[in-house]
């Protein structure tokens, strides 16, 4: 059995730390941090996500919740507000530039790295927890996640928040309701959150505090129900764009295999066995050979059941957490990489944890030498991406980086050229029609209407009256989403003769004015079809990925 140093009796024991752990640690947040900055885009850029955030947080300085990039200003519906009410509060005080919203991510990311530590070194013991942090501080989706305005980090802050505030072993109330608190806002920041909210109300069960739990469950149905309620009746509902039309494919299947069945959810699970865990984890790959991914889902599955089996005896809460959200993952109609990012500080020290159970019946030193070595096949892994994506970064973090090819993609270079040429000749009040709203309200101030609703008017003409209807003036048809090459452009082709092409933002970026009464019929028409028919063109055959 291995002794306390390693794997602590929480409740009979106390946990002895070295000065060497902490200078460990130290070093793991200054590591960690610097490597978050240097490893950030060059700005805000066409990921649509990041642009709405920053904006929700302008609205809620406000003093609502609407969507600034639309020209309805309708009321949000799909991300819950506690990310955006951090960016409102920090934003109010730094200011709400990118590099200002960084900062915030930058120190989220420390300040989740050390709450790590912290919970890893009670329950599992220091050893784990030195090892873990430095495994976390290289780790390439937690650098990634700590250098962009994202809401990953933000959550998994909030998810470990709660566990520390659920630890206190005397159990005051003033402690199970800091924690209960903290898991509604962790809930109200992503709203995968949900999982945790439900892994605390069944801690609470479990110990029996009846009290506790019934209090809890009023104000889950006050906060996060009243929320999940708006999302269920907001209009606008489309899957991939609004989580409620993402369950309503639940049971509807997808092809032969129908979502929730078991082979579904098989293959849901070998898929995050054997690709997401293992990238998300860092896990060190060679190149040109499938033996890797093989190693990595055996040393990354073995280590976290195994783990899963300690957290349930000495951290129930977070091995609770871990199941809920297993199941969700497993069950979800879409793959969702994302998520496991917010469960990478948990997920790490639990496989570190599960090879020392693993091993210890060889004895202390051989389950040491395990987390040892485990841990630094995965910090050799996570520091050789990390280092290629901070490299690759920090190219590019001149002024005018977003027009240089080298540093992002052509297609996105050229709708910033667009978006320049949009804020110094347009009308302030003008309405666009685009697929990356956001971006077009964060650099231009200008606002836009419901891609997704224009979209489903059809290609028989009707595109054009709803166009009218929702006082748009003018179109930004460039190569960032699918959609726009596969379904606008058709339908922009049916109403050719009623635009009027304004300007080619090479290579593929145009930008349509809708006619008017006045305008000079031989601009409309044939320049604007001849437009629509070469881009059609060039993006024939086309295979892309969409924007990060």
């Amino acid at each position: 059995m291995l002794d306390g140093a390693t794997t602590p009796t929480v409740e009979h024991g106390t946990v002895t730390t070295k000065r060497w752990h902490i200078a460990v640690l130290v070093v793991a947040l200054v590591v960690h941090g610097a490597l978050c900055w240097l490893g950030r885009p060059p700005a805000l850029l066409t990921g649509q996500d990041d642009a709405e955030y920053a904006l929700l947080g302008q609205s809620l300085r406000q003093g609502g919740y609407q969507e600034l990039w639309r020209a309805d200003l309708r009321p949000h519906a799909q991300y819950p507000p506690g990310y955006p009410a951090m960016i409102a509060v920090w934003g109010g005080i730094f200011g709400d530039s990118f590099e200002s919203l960084v900062v915030l991510s930058v120190v989220i990311a420390m300040a989740t790295l050390a709450l790590t530590f912290v919970l890893v070194r009670r329950f599992l013991g220091p050893t784990v927890a030195v090892a873990a942090v430095a495994v976390l501080a290289v780790n390439p989706s937690l650098v990634q996640a700590g250098g962009v305005v994202a809401s990953e980090l933000p959550y998994a802050f909030m998810t470990l928040l709660t566990l520390w505030l659920l630890a206190h072993t005397d159990r005051r109330a003033r402690w199970i309701g800091l924690g209960a608190a903290a898991a509604i806002v962790a809930a109200l920041t992503r709203s995968v959150g949900i999982t945790l909210a439900a892994a605390v109300g069944l801690h609470l069960l479990l110990g029996r505090q009846w009290k506790a739990a019934a209090i809890y469950a009023a104000a889950c149905a006050v906060t996060i129900g009243a929320w999940l309620y708006w999302t269920t009746i907001a209009p606008e509902q489309y899957a991939g764009a609004s989580y409620v039309a993402d369950m309503r494919v639940l049971g509807q299947g997808q092809g032969v295999v129908s979502v929730g069945s078991l082979q579904f959810v098989v293959r849901r699970a070998m898929y995050y066995a054997s690709n997401s865990m293992p990238v998300t984890m860092g896990m060190p790959t060679v190149p040109g050979t499938p033996i890797d991914n093989m190693v990595g889902m055996l040393v990354i599955l073995a280590g976290v059941l195994a783990g899963l089996w300690v957290l349930l005896r000495r951290w129930r809460l977070a091995g609770l957490y871990l199941i809920v959200m297993a199941g969700l993952l497993l069950s979800w109609p879409w793959r969702m990489d994302r998520f496991i990012t917010p469960l990478v500080p948990l997920l790490v020290p639990t496989m570190l944890v599960g090879w020392a159970i693993l091993l210890q019946r060889r004895g202390e030193r051989a389950s040491l030498l395990a987390v040892a070595a485990v841990a630094a096949m995965f910090v050799v892994g996570g520091a050789m991406q990390t280092g290629r994506h901070v490299a690759a970064a920090t190219r590019c973090h001149g002024a005018g980086a977003v027009y240089d090819e080298a540093c992002i993609k052509r297609d996105q270079t050229s709708y910033f050229h667009a978006l320049d040429w949009i804020e110094t000749n347009t009308p302030e009040q003008a309405v666009f029609l685009t697929a990356k709203t956001g971006a077009l309200r964060y650099y231009t101030g200008r606002s836009a209407a419901s891609w997704y609703t224009a979209l489903r008017t059809g290609s028989d003409g009707r595109l054009l009256t709803w166009l009218r209807e929702n006082d748009v003036d003018y179109v930004l048809l460039a190569t960032l989403e699918q959609t726009e090459p596969k379904v606008l452009a058709g339908m922009l082709e049916a109403v050719c003769e009623e635009l009027v092409f304004e300007k080619l933002f090479p290579a593929r970026t145009y930008l349509f004015r809708l006619a008017r009464a006045e305008d000079d019929r031989t601009r409309t028409g044939p320049e604007a079809c001849t437009a629509v028919a070469a881009y059609r063109t060039a993006n024939a055959k086309r295979s892309f990925a969409l924007d990060p």
